[in-house]
């Protein structure tokens, strides 16, 4: 009953989440050791992952170079880096990256565009390998588009290498890839799909890696092995786990670029 004179008012409580900004539960957050939106305008790359497995400020990126911030990104910005120094040193030890190297496996998603052919190999991300070291390494080479990762220990080395072509070098698009391992097994996967897999033995070690972990530039051994990283990053993740397919297709979400979010991520809608 409503009496004369008398007001009725309705709060709409509804929230809606917004479907570029979360990945919600089609992704676990479990295993999420660092995940970085290049957001920053300028300093230190912040690692958002700051709850459950996240390292937290811990894998913070200590910025060297000159890397350019507040490019346009595939979701909000991005960080472009010109192949001349400009990189990321990532965490306060090396040890805190020890599982990408002690045998329980991991992933790393990241967005990435390309803008330059030099005729050699970038470092996108790593430890370090060569000169008998312990360490990893993620690396492209622009001239033919081959993206690869190393494991190593001592001189013993695990590989997977991606078909030619794989890493489009343009100044438009933006391509999402993932890199998984566990179990002497690699995958690779490029906007949702498989391109390469394969098995290797290795004897795993539980030291530390040799070098820091460092990112657009692979930190190896020597450093004319490898150069430093010409194009810009967007929305990388590293994982102590082994990401299931339908989560790395969560992740890309068909080109949309969805987030991995380490909170809710809303609106509220009416009144």
């Amino acid at each position: 009953d409503v009496q004369v004179g008398s007001r009725f008012e309705e709060t709409d409580t509804r929230k809606m989440y917004h479907a570029q900004d979360i990945t919600g539960s089609d992704v676990s957050l479990t295993g999420l050791k660092s995940y970085y939106n290049f957001n920053e305008s300028s300093g230190n790359l912040i690692n958002q992952s700051t709850t459950g497995d996240g390292l937290g400020s811990n894998a913070d990126g200590t910025a060297s170079g000159d890397p350019t911030y507040s490019v346009t990104g595939k979701i909000d910005k991005a960080i472009s880096f010109d192949g001349v120094g400009d990189k990321f040193t990532l965490g306060t030890t090396a040890g805190q990256w020890n599982f990408l190297h002690n045998g329980g496996g991991f992933s790393i998603s990241w967005w990435q565009k390309l803008n330059a052919i030099p005729n050699e190999t970038q470092g996108i991300c790593g430890t370090g390998i060569g000169g008998s070291s312990i360490g990893f390494e993620l690396a492209v080479n622009p001239s033919t588009g081959v993206l690869y990762s190393v494991i190593e220990n001592s001189g013993a080395s695990a590989q997977i290498t991606s078909s030619s072509g794989f890493v489009p070098v343009n100044t438009t698009t933006w391509y999402h890839y993932v890199l998984t391992f566990t179990s002497g097994t690699w995958n690779i996967y490029r906007d949702g799909g498989n391109n390469a897999s394969a098995s290797s033995s290795i004897t795993w070690s539980s030291s530390d890696h040799s070098r820091n972990m460092e990112l657009a530039n692979a930190n190896a051994n020597t450093a004319s092995d490898r150069k430093d990283l010409t194009g810009e990053l967007d929305e990388l993740s590293i994982w102590s786990r082994v990401l299931t397919s339908s989560e790395i297709t969560a992740i890309y979400n068909s080109g949309l670029g969805k987030i991995i979010s380490t909170g809710a991520v809303w609106s509220e809608e009416g009144t």
